[in-house]
């Protein structure tokens, strides 16, 4: 007699598995790009305000989508994060074979240290900034009181001022508590409740004014639906099904018309909401679709995926360097200049890459092999 298979273990057999998500790779680059692009008028700072318009910025007319869109990106990073989590996490965390403490040590190994180190950073060069001009440059809460809560990755929980030391770590900050939602649901929950949860959680958060964390929660959970509908439609509905790539477009365009119905009914229409939901659900799932294509591509795309993080920690802190460097010099800095923006480009994907080899990867190794020792010490 063979050993008869538990329901969970019949349904948590993939199909179809793809070797590598290079494609989502590729779409967390562009979206990393298009927040560095977004963030280029920070050189326009005086103190108050940009003060030049967006249309006389270099490339404009080359790159006038990351211009104007460009702060989108973050809704995108959601929408991979949880693609990315839900295909990676979402069975071993189901199946008990991942405790929190394990869980929450690989995410925070990843994440935590360049934080920890651009933080400290920022909180310097802000201060030197600070005593040349008289004013903290473009992010102005940089007092005890928000140091601790960027210490703790609670910059953006609500307790906030405002923007604060190295600021774009705010999507950073709500994808924790995410992830903690995330572990919690995923452990007690099939993949179906855990959407239908969130999702209801996502609509309640934007009842009660809390857009960004709503629209955190809301991505996360359509990009981890999309996982499940292309690479394991058995968590959604075991029974045979023809196509799943279509079954996928399907089942992610309805969680984004259940968040939409549930802002609807509790706050009515967000126009804004509506469109980035209609326009990033679209743009993750072609580039999941291209992933066979890309398969041929995948080193390069590989690396520039490995760039994403690091580039988005590092580009405030290179631009704070940049204006300090000029305000000490006595130089005005010409935010309309081609080459100021290549070498701002280049000059934070060239930190990335560094960064990215030399002290994100050791520091993550480094930070697993001592605290999962103990963890699995422990269990065993």
């Amino acid at each position: 007699m063979h050993k008869r298979e538990s329901p969970l273990t019949t349904l948590t057999k993939p199909v179809a598995e793809p070797r590598r998500l290079v494609s989502i790779e590729l779409l967390r680059f562009l979206a990393s790009f298009a927040i560095l692009v977004w963030h280029y008028e920070h050189f326009a700072f005086d103190g108050e305000v940009f003060t030049v318009a967006r249309w006389d910025q270099p490339f404009h007319a080359l790159l006038w989508p990351f211009y104007d869109w460009g702060q989108n990106g973050v809704q995108v990073f959601w929408c991979v994060s949880g693609f990315i989590f839900v295909f990676k996490y979402y069975l071993p965390v189901r199946r008990g074979d991942m405790s929190a403490r394990e869980f929450f040590i690989l995410r925070l190994s990843r994440l935590y240290p360049l934080h920890f180190v651009t933080l400290l950073f920022v909180a310097g060069v802000q201060v030197l900034f600070l005593a040349q001009n008289g004013y903290f440059f473009v992010y102005p809460q940089n007092d005890v009181k928000h140091f601790v809560l960027n210490l703790f990755l609670a910059s953006y929980w609500g307790l906030q001022d405002g923007w604060s030391f190295n600021a774009p770590i705010w999507s950073v900050s709500l994808e924790i508590l995410v992830y903690a939602i995330f572990f919690s649901l995923s452990r007690r929950l099939s993949f179906v409740a855990t959407a239908i949860v969130a999702v209801v959680l996502a609509g309640v958060m934007l009842a009660l004014g809390a857009s960004d964390m709503a629209q955190c929660l809301g991505f996360f959970y359509i990009g981890g639906t999309m996982a499940v509908a292309c690479y394991n439609p058995r968590l959604l509905w075991n029974g045979p099904l023809a196509a799943h790539a279509f079954v996928a477009l399907g089942v992610a365009l309805a969680a984004a018309g259940i968040l939409v119905a549930a802002a609807f009914l509790l706050k009515g229409i967000h126009i804004q909401i509506v469109t980035k939901l209609v326009v990033v659900t679209a743009l993750v799932y072609v580039f999941v679709a291209l992933n066979p294509l890309m398969q041929r591509f995948a080193a390069p795309l590989l690396f520039l995926g490995s760039l994403t993080y690091a580039s988005y920690l590092l580009h405030f802190p290179l631009q704070l360097t940049v204006a300090y460097a000029f305000s000490l010099a006595g130089i005005p800095l010409d935010s309309t200049s081609s080459v100021l923006f290549v070498l701002f480009i280049g000059g934070t994907l060239v930190l990335a890459a560094l960064c990215y080899r030399h002290f994100e990867m050791p520091a993550q190794r480094g930070l697993r092999v001592r605290l999962l020792r103990r963890e699995r010490a422990a269990l065993a």
